[in-house]
C-alpha cells in the first residue's frame, strides 16, 4: 500500500543545534508489514528508510529498520507509533548525546 503523510517533530536533546520539523513522507508496506519509505528529515536531507512495522493492534506499533540520509551512512531505527504520534530515539553530534524525537505524522488518504 503507497502511502503519503506530512509530519511535524520535536528534539528533546541536541538543545545546540536547529532541526528541521517539518517532514514530508512516502510510504509503501507490504500485507506482511515489510516497509519502505523516504521523507525529509531533521537535518534538512533525504533519508531512505526500510523494516518491518510488528502491529500490536490497530492502534499501536512498532518499526525496527536501517535509515539514511544522517552522518552520511546507513544507521539502524526504531519508532513506536500510537495513532498519529511517534517516538524515536535520538543520537547527536560527535559526543553520541542520547535523546528522543517526539512527532506527530498526519496520513493522506
Amino acid at each position: 500500500m503507497l502511502g503519503l503523510a506530512l509530519a511535524f517533530s520535536y528534539h528533546l536533546g541536541g538543545a545546540d543545534y536547529n532541526f528541521n520539523s517539518l517532514h514530508p513522507h512516502v510510504s509503501f508496506t507490504t500485507d506482511d508489514a515489510w516497509i519502505t519509505g523516504a521523507y525529509y528529515n531533521s537535518e534538512n536531507n533525504l533519508s531512505i528508510y526500510a523494516g518491518k512495522a510488528l502491529q500490536y493492534n490497530e492502534d499501536l506499533a512498532v518499526e525496527l529498520g536501517v535509515v539514511t540520509g544522517y552522518a552520511d551512512t546507513i544507521l539502524p531505527y526504531a519508532r513506536v507509533t500510537y495513532k498519529e504520534l511517534f517516538l524515536a530515539p535520538a543520537v547527536y553530534g560527535s559526543d553520541k548525546e542520547l535523546g528522543l524525537v517526539l512527532g506527530l505524522e498526519f496520513k493522506i488518504k
